[in-house]
């Protein structure tokens, strides 16, 4: 018992604390929730060593009739635990299934469920002694419960010597000799078809072209044949053939009923259906119904109620399934780059890769993750020594070739060919919608924006639903879209083909949407500033929006707008790359994103200074000028101000000017130069003052009021500043005014005033607060709290310290994380 964990007495009782690390038992229940969020071989690994922690029975020795209950319910979950670990070894470790469970048998040996799982398993591998094995168990233990009577008695019953020397079906597709990334899957097939007592076997496979479902299944099937003594079925629908048509329900019961050696009583498909149904109503098989179109080409072909199990893969959802007949879909996702990699190892070979192993998870990403995608380049490289794989990331590299080097047509193996085959089926709005999606940046794309690309809300439902159930769009949460980047390749070849009217539209839909929405969201940041941009109009968040929700739309669509200036940028859209851009720096800044806005403005400079007039570019390098002074590159930061001034001076873009005289102000101030400094600010706030710009006057009288301040001149650092946030208390620039007040705060703390120091630095903080400008709260909060430790404030400045460091640690400030714990350590809290 650790020495610092005492027992204590409670209530008549004796307590004791123990860490739970120390407990067996709780690093047992520890463990088995830690396996069961891991997949494959790790969540064996996990639970054979929580396993490790069940040496013997629980609450040996104890007689107590409570301790007896108590023992029982510890037993059903180490024999839970037990049954999770086979059914991860079962398929994919036959050596390590069976010393496990012999292992718990030997513990056990009177348990009924794993009793019953040993039965199976002897029964599944031909065992010749199962016999005795049961009645052996009976004699011992008695008889076991009912349900595993009643499975013993069918498949005795089952095993008799027939009359018939009809061989059972195994029609299982050569499959390959390993499956990458689909323990999971494995897993929950078993699960799904073969635990005991389930009413219900039918599964369905979906995902998009090139996922692996076929590959999956028949790896699976072929594995668990044993299960199904009346034999495995195996049936190609060709639902997405690219040149033969589905196959007809007539034409696959004909075979089927061939191949259970039943005719129909008359030659109609309603016969054939019913004669199917009774024929496997009785027998325990296995049909796998592969490429189904959708529910309505598979249902047909389905058998009624019995001990059959049914699987069924498809491109489509297949959500009727789900819904009238109680099928289980599992969507396969493409697989992971790790798992995706060492397919690829393995089908290419350590010769072939052995001087490019660097690429290899390159490839396997530029592949999508899809099995299909990933065996073309193995093919590719088997087929053509000459061709290196060095070479072959490049041309995937390239998204011009990347859908040309994944095909091999000669092989019948290509996935734009594959892709092709899913958009033909689609309809026409839909097909429509999808080019139009291409159009589109990514990586994600909302309903609202699905709704602007469309020519109705009706359309653009029906036309998503139809693409996510045909697995050609991801919904990867609510109300958000996403592109495969290999269908979003496809689709941009389809896009190619819209007339140019219509490709026009498309941009303008997709850009134009982007751009009213965040603007409209800075409009709601920054009320009073100023772009050199024409009015976008309305986006969905009106004038009326609050803050909050103008930052979480902005944060919500923060990928696709950064991408948005990346792609207008590379396809010549000028005017979007550099607008966009602008509109976003104002939410980069107070979110502490200021190498994103360093970045996209650089980009959009390209732009402007292509296309756009000189108000744009001395606009744009006067915030990239601001961008550079967050990230600290002063140096470069002045250099982009000069180069705002030298183009606003040429074309005669006074108020630009201004605005960049007064940021050069702003780091003359903070590298010393304080005399320069104040010569610069006024130099702005005469023009401003020339021009009638109030808000251009009001930043400028606060850089004074702050230099002033730096210059020890307190009183005309009080006049400035109370100059400024009477101009600010009429405009609607809440972050000019909390500034302006932060910097009043400071000069009442420099003259010695802390009490009226606390009240300016409290009410700035809140509106920094209430502009989620976490940097700019975090760092008054500490000039805050400094100002209430000269007045012995000491629980307050606590409260606000941690505050503060609670907002450093948001924002990952290392550097303010330091010195809100250096203060709270002097003060012992």
């Amino acid at each position: 018992m650790p020495d610092q964990l005492p027992p204590r007495r409670l209530s008549g009782q004796v307590v004791t604390a123990f860490d739970r690390a120390d407990i067996d038992y709780y690093r047992f229940q520890d463990g088995v929730k830690h396996a069961r969020s891991r997949g494959g071989q790790e969540r064996a690994t996990i639970l054979r060593e929580a396993l490790k922690e069940w040496q013997a029975e629980a609450l040996i020795g104890v007689k107590n009739q409570y301790f007896a209950k108590e023992r029982a319910e510890l037993a059903k979950e180490h024999v839970k635990a037990v049954k999770l670990l086979l059914q991860v070894l079962e398929n994919s470790d036959p050596a390590g299934f069976r010393y496990e469970l012999r292992r718990a048998r030997e513990m056990r040996p009177n348990n009924w469920p794993l009793f019953e799982i040993e039965l199976r398993w002897r029964w599944g591998t031909g065992d010749a002694d199962v016999e005795g094995f049961y009645t052996n168990h009976v004699d011992r233990y008695g008889l076991p419960p009912a349900r595993i009577q009643r499975w013993y008695t069918e498949h005795r019953r089952r095993r008799a010597p027939r009359t018939a020397t009809r061989l059972a079906p195994r029609q299982v597709p050569m499959r390959r000799p390993s499956l990458f990334g689909r323990d999971e899957q494995i897993v929950m097939l078993n699960e799904a078809l073969l635990e005991p007592g389930m009413d219900v076997r039918r599964v369905a496979v979906t995902g998009m072209a090139g996922v692996g479902k076929t590959e999956l299944v028949n790896h699976w099937a072929g594995a668990a044949v044993q299960a199904f003594p009346d034999g495995v079925f195996y049936a190609d629908l060709r639902g997405y053939g690219q040149t033969l048509r589905p196959e007809r329900a007539s034409q696959t019961l004909a075979v089927l009923l061939a191949d259970l050696g039943v005719e129909s009583p008359l030659p109609t498909l309603d016969s054939m259906i019913n004669t199917f149904r009774t024929t496997m109503s009785t027998r325990r098989a296995l049909v796998v119904f592969d490429n189904a179109r959708d529910a309505g080409h598979v249902r047909p072909l389905l058998p009624g109620d019995g001990p059959s199990a049914v699987i069924v893969t498809s491109r489509d959802s297949l959500e009727s399934l789900q819904v009238t007949l109680g099928f289980r879909e599992f969507r396969l996702e493409p697989l992971a780059v790790a798992d995706a990699s060492a397919m690829l190892r393995a089908d290419i070979g350590s010769v072939r890769i052995r001087d490019a192993e660097a690429e290899i998870e390159e490839v396997a990403a530029l592949c999508g993750g899809l099995p299909l995608t990933l065996s073309i380049v193995a093919a590719r490289l088997r087929g053509r020594r000459w061709e290196t794989l060095t070479e072959v990331t490049a041309l995937l590299r390239d998204e011009r070739s990347r859908l040309d080097t994944l095909g091999l047509r000669a092989n019948e193996l290509d996935i734009r060919a594959a892709l092709n085959a899913s958009t033909k089926v689609l309809t026409r709005p839909a097909a429509g919608l999808l080019a139009r999606l291409a159009v589109h940046p990514g990586p994600t794309i909302g309903w609202k924006a699905v709704v602007a690309l469309c020519a109705d809300r009706h359309q653009a439902l029906s036309s998503i639903e139809r693409l996510v159930a045909a697995n050609l769009v991801e919904a990867p949460t609510v109300d958000r879209y996403a592109l495969h980047d290999l269908v979003r390749l496809h689709a941009s070849e389809s896009a190619q083909r819209l007339s140019a009217r219509e490709r026009a539209d498309a941009i303008e839909r997709v850009y134009g949407y982007l751009l009213r929405n965040a603007h409209a969201c800075d409009r709601v940041l920054a009320p009073d500033r100023l772009l050199p941009m024409p009015d976008p109009g309305l986006g969905e968040l009106g004038p009326q929006a609050s803050l909050e929700q103008a930052m979480n739309w902005l944060d919500g669509e923060y990928a696709t707008l950064t991408t948005a200036v990346r792609r207008a940028g590379e396809l010549g859209i000028d005017r979007y790359c550099w607008m966009l851009a602008l509109v976003l720096v104002t939410f980069q800044w107070r979110t502490g994103r200021y190498a994103d806005a360093e970045r996209y403005l650089r980009q959009a400079a390209i732009a402007a200074d292509r296309s756009a007039d000189p108000d744009v570019r001395t606009a744009i390098r006067r915030v990239l000028g601001g961008s550079l002074r967050g990230l600290g590159e002063c140096e470069l930061a002045r250099e982009e101000l000069r180069q705002a001034v030298a183009i606003g001076e040429e074309a005669g873009d006074k108020l630009g000017v201004a605005f960049a005289y007064q940021q050069l102000a702003l780091l003359q101030r903070e590298a010393g130069e304080t005399q320069a400094a104040i010569m610069q600010y006024e130099l702005a706030l005469n023009i401003f003052r020339k021009l009638g710009s109030i808000d251009g006057e009001a930043h400028a009288l606060a850089g004074l009021a702050d230099a002033r301040l730096d210059a020890g001149d307190l009183v005309g650092a009080q006049e400035y500043g109370e100059a400024a946030r009477i101009l600010f208390d009429e405009s609607s620039d809440h972050n000019g005014r909390a500034n302006t007040v932060a910097g009043l705060g400071r000069i009442h703390a420099a003259a010695g005033n802390p009490a009226r120091a606390i009240i300016y630095f409290r009410d700035a903080a809140e509106r920094y607060r209430e502009l989620h400008y976490r940097s700019r709260e975090a760092r008054l909060l500490i000039e805050l709290a400094d100002s209430q430790l000269e007045l012995y404030e000491v629980d307050e400045a606590c409260d606000v310290l941690r505050r503060a460091r609670d907002l450093f640690e948001g924002l990952g400030d290392i550097g303010g994380i330091d010195a809100a714990e250096a203060r709270l350590r002097t003060l012992g809290a």
